[in-house]
């Protein structure tokens, strides 16, 4: 391998990649992350599973969801919210700015990011040469919130 450094991945642990052949070897990244993201989700479903009906449903409410959705996305782990905190840094938003510019906006985003089936591809393209920047101009073609990003920066 060479020009290889070390990343921050969207889930906060170390990861090593090589820096040009990037698309080449994204297969052990992508298991990486999805592993991460998996381990994270069943910690977060079992803590749900024992929680009494009463607090699942007040936390449903305050999210403006049901309990079974809330499940649904707790099943899916942190790594969408987290990306979409990393993608709207690369737009040139701070996530707290998004938040209190429009709550219901941002979760609609974090929605999105959360059951997007390109997740796994953004965290890459956001690691990849260690620039946000290029991540954002990469998932123009695929993000369902660039239009978004774009129309929140103005």
């Amino acid at each position: 391998m060479t020009n290889v450094k070390a990343d921050k991945c969207p889930l906060g642990q170390m990861f090593f990649m090589s820096s040009p052949q990037a698309h080449a070897g994204r297969s052990l990244e992508r298991l990486t992350l999805w592993w991460r993201n998996r381990r994270s989700a069943r910690r977060a479903l079992c803590e749900l599973n024992r929680s009494p009906y009463g607090e699942l449903a007040r936390t449903a409410r305050d999210l403006g969801v049901n309990v079974e959705r809330l499940g649904t996305i707790a099943a899916r782990g942190p790594l969408g919210v987290e990306l979409m905190q990393r993608m709207a840094k690369a737009h040139g938003l701070e996530p707290d700015a998004l938040r209190r510019a429009d709550c219901s906006v941002a979760r609609e985003m974090e929605e999105r990011c959360t059951f997007c089936g390109l997740r796994f591809r953004c965290a890459l393209d956001l690691m990849e040469d260690g620039g946000e920047d290029g991540g954002a101009a990469r998932a123009q073609a695929y993000c369902p919130n660039a239009q978004a990003f774009k129309a929140l920066r103005g």
